[in-house]
């Protein structure tokens, strides 16, 4: 018998073909790469909210700790709030008794939390220091900036730096049939607090709570 010749037949792409595909490559890999800069846009965002989260919650539980520790009556409310110094600076102070006399006022301490209302970039920042109680110089609710004193360098303590906004509201009611008293405190923190605002590349984050001090003889 002869021998049978398998013969095979091979066909190349054509132009048209060639370039169909070369089309179709093209919008695969460009929907690769878009999605690939969407992900990381989303992870960049996410990481920006969550550090923000972080640092404001922390911020917020610091506070939450001292002010309920805050003790005081209806005749000394163990609660200062203003402004003082040179740049201004808003203050608010809470009345403490670390060594739990309450039978003597003379070893409590102020508890205190400021930011600078003017003069540039500090006024994102939120600090805290403590000074014993009293009247005079770097004594008492009012914050004194000196170095020399309590409130001046080391002591000062930064709380957060991202500051927006800024506000602890002190509520009374005592009348016999609620003698409600607590502080409401609430933080809006923005990631880079010198730029406005965007939802993505710059977001903002808000944090409100209310603390009752059981030291205080209003609850």
């Amino acid at each position: 018998m002869a021998n049978m010749i398998k013969m095979t037949t091979q066909k190349g792409l054509t132009l048209t073909e060639l370039l169909v595909a070369s089309f179709l490559m093209g919008i695969v890999m460009v929907g690769i790469a878009g999605f690939s800069v969407t992900i990381k846009r989303m992870q960049d965002t996410t990481d920006k909210q969550a550090i923000l989260a972080i640092q404001t919650i922390a911020a917020m539980t610091h506070m939450e700790r001292n002010i309920s520790r805050t003790i005081g009556g209806q005749s000394d409310q163990g609660y200062a709030s203003g402004n003082a110094g040179t740049p201004n600076r808003a203050y608010w102070s809470f009345r403490q008794d670390p060594s739990n006399t309450p039978y003597n006022t003379s070893d409590d301490t102020w508890r205190i939390y400021f930011r600078r209302t003017t003069g540039g970039a500090p006024t994102f920042e939120l600090r805290t220091c403590v000074q014993p109680a009293g009247a005079g110089a770097a004594q008492g609710p009012i914050p004194s900036f000196l170095g020399s004193d309590p409130c001046g360098q080391p002591n000062i303590q930064r709380v957060i730096n991202k500051i927006q906004s800024f506000s602890i509201v002190q509520t009374v009611n005592n009348s016999p049939s609620t003698l409600d008293f607590y502080y409401t405190a609430t933080i809006t923190a923005r990631f880079n607090p010198s730029a406005a605002a965007e939802p993505i590349d710059n977001p903002d984050y808000t944090l409100s709570t209310r603390v009752h001090a059981p030291g205080h003889s209003w609850n």
